[in-house]
């Protein structure tokens, strides 16, 4: 009997401590409707204090960063509601949410991973389909941009030499310096004219 009347007391406790999160989260959704997301994104630290695993107000916390351009910590935010919840819907909607987060701050590898988590949860999603499509084509197009520039600004690179090519150039040199050298040798043998002094 007195098994029962602590497992009962347990569950009515837990009942309650879940309904004041739950409270609190309904206020904090009020803050973020009406656009007051600095202040909506605390009081979802309250509800999340009050329950550290509600999937909930973790993820609409990562919407207030989002709000408020704080990709980065919005990208960690989907990430820990992604693993926090049990539910493939909420787990996909993270994941998708986490990919635009991760796009934000230009981390597109990162965000295809993410597109695809999303998708792996819920392949009916189009949105999900037609942004890692994009995503996907964007870094290809930027690929081919950096190899164009890579080719303009490097020059043609020459061939090495092969033995016989080097030998023959530098026999022709070696030619070339002969006779210019011989010129300058007749040069020095000429007689030079004088002027005569009359």
């Amino acid at each position: 009997m007195r098994i029962t009347y602590t497992i009962l007391g347990c569950l009515l406790s837990s009942v309650t401590f879940a309904q004041k999160a739950n409270n609190t989260i309904i206020k904090a959704n009020e803050l973020y409707k009406k656009g007051d997301v600095k202040n909506a994104e605390n009081v979802y630290n309250q509800a999340l204090k009050i329950d550290s695993k509600n999937t909930a107000a973790l993820f609409n916390k990562g919407n207030t960063l989002f709000k408020q351009n704080k990709y980065n910590d919005a990208a960690k935010q989907y990430q820990t509601t992604a693993e926090t919840s049990t539910d493939a819907q909420l787990q996909a909607n993270a994941y998708y949410n986490k990919a635009l987060a991760e796009i934000k701050q230009q981390q597109y590898v990162q965000a295809i991973q993410s597109l695809k988590q999303s998708l792996k949860l819920n392949n009916s999603d189009e949105q999900a389909r037609e942004n890692l499509q994009k995503l996907l084509t964007e870094i290809n197009k930027q690929k081919q941009q950096q190899q164009q520039q890579q080719k303009q600004e490097k020059p043609p690179k020459e061939k090495p030499l092969s033995k016989k090519e080097a030998a023959k150039q530098l026999e022709m040199l070696q030619n070339e310096e002969k006779r210019l050298q011989k010129e300058i040798q007749q040069q020095k043998n000429k007689p030079s004219k004088t002027e005569k002094d009359w």
